[in-house]
């Protein structure tokens, strides 16, 4: 695979973990809404301070991939490496204090814990696995453009 499909793959994953993100803070779990009959329900989640932080490491991929791609220019995939490494290793946190609400050593807002499981996609999918999910492509697909480049 070309170096500039790998950028097309981080951008593309990066805009549909943003979306994601954006749709669940503004309307909340869409099978449970399709369930219900109202794809427009206005009770999104609140998100917890720590996907707070995380959002603040996912928004901009989408910009600064959209500029890779736009110029051409693989060497994106240098910034875009540990920006989604922090956030793989933030969102193995979210999940983990999830599970095992002890090993929360952060200071969690009290009406809005981060150890809360909001919902489960398809049963067993949290918001954080998705998210994790997302960023190890995004990981990848820019270690695979590095190392390509190396050769």
């Amino acid at each position: 695979m070309k170096p500039i499909s790998r950028l097309r793959v981080i951008f593309v994953q990066s805009l549909l973990a943003m979306m994601w993100s954006l749709y669940f803070s503004n309307f909340g779990d869409p099978i449970s809404n399709i369930q219900h009959g109202n794809i427009f329900w206005w009770a999104g989640f609140d998100p917890c301070h720590l996907c707070r932080w995380a959002r603040i490491l996912m928004y901009p991929l989408v910009l600064i991939s959209l500029v890779g791609l736009i110029r051409k220019d693989t060497k994106i995939a240098y910034t875009i490496l540990p920006i989604s490494g922090i956030w793989i290793i933030l969102t193995a946190y979210l999940y983990i204090i999830q599970r095992v609400n002890s090993l929360n050593v952060l200071s969690c807002a009290p009406g809005n814990p981060c150890t809360t499981i909001d919902r489960k996609i398809f049963g067993v999918i949290t918001i954080p696995a998705l998210a994790r999910i997302a960023f190890v492509v995004i990981f990848i697909a820019s270690l695979a453009i590095i190392l390509q480049k190396k050769k």
